[in-house]
């Protein structure tokens, strides 16, 4: 993924889920594969329940890009929605039950992937494997052929905002203290991961930028007072180079055409919150490149080229813009009284995972509009 930032607006709506010890594929003809890094074991495996039933909305036929796309939704019952990632024209998204569901938006019933997780997390696809954290633990999952999940890290603290490329799987360990927060990268044919940056408050999110990678956080000691940072770090470890000083609560780092961005997600101190970029070098200090309406406070974003995609969240609903560098106007793309989670990228669409509001009848909830 391009982007990871602190779900805290909504951790509250988040049920907690009971310990797992072992992980089971239970869709039939998908599997797993080596996992980048090589040297992972082999995570125990189960028989799992039969694959969930989910009903698709109705749907409004648009063209897009010169050929015909539909709007629609999958709702699972049971559960509440968290991770979004999209691969080989599908979505796949986690639950707080310890799943992992695979959904296509030209219809059908969405199917349980992987369970029996313990809490899984983020979500990265590199090379048709989909690539899951699970509290203190990484898998990685084939999406071609048959196989069992790999176990290809085992920490003790927790891992999130996974990226996976071919130089390595690099994650954000969240850790409990002001200094516990760490960047890691386990390079293929690594036998132990690395932290290429360490000493991190309140990591936010990283994307991987040519040989470096810009990620946000709160550096300790403290560069200026509580505010956060966007720096940048060789893949390989080395000197930080901050790029900005005294931001608000930066997060869902993202790389937007040829330039870095990030929102900064609470209220404003010094400038507005909302989706900012800056040039990838650090060259030209941050600009406001989109805020959202008022009372709404950013909660994740995703890049797409030139385009960002960001959910917001407000007192009992939810609501997801659009921008562009070459059209910095907002659009909102739709909002209810629901939360919205994390949005993703298809060719033709753009999706998102939903939560209904506390008290209504739980359900995961996927949806998704053409471009």
């Amino acid at each position: 993924m391009t982007f990871r930032a602190s779900l805290a607006l909504v951790a509250l709506h988040l049920a907690a889920c009971g310990a797992r010890t072992d992980v089971s594929p239970l869709v039939e003809g998908t599997g797993g594969s080596g996992a980048a890094g090589g040297g992972g074991a082999t995570a125990e495996s189960t028989t799992g329940a039969s694959p969930s039933t989910a009903s698709s909305s109705s749907t409004t036929t648009s063209a897009s890009s010169g050929s015909t796309c539909t709007d629609g939704s999958v709702v699972v019952p049971g559960g509440r929605a968290g991770r979004l990632e999209a691969a080989l024209g599908n979505l796949y998204f986690t639950d707080d039950l310890g799943r992992v569901l695979v959904a296509s938006p030209t219809g059908g019933t969405p199917s349980v992937v992987l369970d029996a997780l313990d809490s899984p997390g983020d979500l990265a696809v590199h090379d048709d494997t989909l690539y899951i954290t699970d509290r203190t633990r990484i898998f990685a999952f084939g999406l071609r052929g048959a196989g069992e999940p790999q176990l290809v890290f085992q920490g003790s603290v927790s891992a999130d905002f996974v990226e996976v490329d071919a130089s390595g799987i690099y994650w954000m360990s969240i850790g409990s203290g002001v200094t516990a927060g760490k960047l890691w990268r386990l390079a293929p044919g690594d036998a132990a991961p690395t932290a290429v940056a360490e000493s991190l408050d309140q990591p936010g999110g990283f994307a991987l930028v040519n040989d470096a990678i810009v990620f946000t956080a709160v550096l300790v000691p403290q560069v200026t007072l509580d505010l956060g940072v966007v720096a940048r770090v060789p893949r390989a470890g080395g000197p930080i180079t901050v790029l900005a000083t005294q931001r608000q609560s930066p997060g869902a780092a993202f790389v937007l055409g040829d330039r870095s961005g990030w929102i900064e997600e609470f209220s404003p101190i010094r400038e507005p919150i909302g989706v900012f970029t800056m040039p990838i070098d650090g060259s030209a200090p941050p600009s406001l490149l989109v805020q959202p309406p008022a009372g709404e406070l950013p909660v994740t974003a995703r890049a797409d080229g030139d385009v960002v995609v960001f959910t917001t969240y407000a007192s009992e609903s939810g609501a997801i813009h659009t921008a562009s560098l070459a059209d910095p106007t907002l659009r909102t793309i739709d909002r209810r009284s629901e939360f919205f989670i994390e949005p993703a990228f298809l060719a033709d669409r753009i999706a998102w995972t939903v939560q209904p509001l506390l008290g209504e009848p739980e359900e995961v909830d996927v949806r998704w509009v053409c471009r």
